[in-house]
């Protein structure tokens, strides 16, 4: 498990009453073999209330996928797979020229000008292996449980 700061609250105040607020995705994180997932759930830890789980704050992700050894270096490459908010479908030029064509949005994607980008949804996190846990993306988690 590991705490990932996330937002504006992260570095400064979100809440203009509350300067204590600090928003973070509690992050569990699961090897089984070469298969491996994210779990993120939003928090806040305020100094009156201690740490508190939000019910839609930031969104809960979960994230599936495999490690992999590249060039000395163990990856963890994921797919986005759940969300409790609709996803944002992020759109790419096949030809960067197309770019000032002077077509709706809805005739680019019809004829294909405009293509869906899921690049955002299948993030790649570099891995590496810890005395007490793991450390991924630069968050880092506590072993938890059996290692095998």
């Amino acid at each position: 498990m590991g705490l990932e700061p996330y937002g504006a609250s992260s570095k400064d105040d979100i809440t203009p009453h509350d300067l204590t607020d600090r928003w973070y995705h509690e992050n569990t994180f699961v090897v089984n073999g070469t298969n491996c997932s994210l779990e993120s759930v939003p928090v806040v830890f305020t100094k009156r209330r201690g740490k508190q789980y939000s019910a839609s704050d930031g969104g809960f992700l979960t994230y599936k996928g495999r490690l992999v050894w590249e060039t000395d270096s163990l990856l963890a490459k994921m797919r986005l797979t759940d969300s409790d908010y609709a996803m944002v479908v992020s759109y790419r030029y096949i030809n960067p020229a197309d770019s000032n064509s002077s077509l709706s949005f809805e005739e680019q994607v019809k004829r294909g000008i405009l293509v869906p980008d899921s690049s955002a949804a299948k993030p790649t996190y570099s891995l590496r292996v810890l005395p007490t846990g793991l450390l991924l993306n630069g968050v880092r988690y506590q072993l938890k449980g059996k290692a095998r």
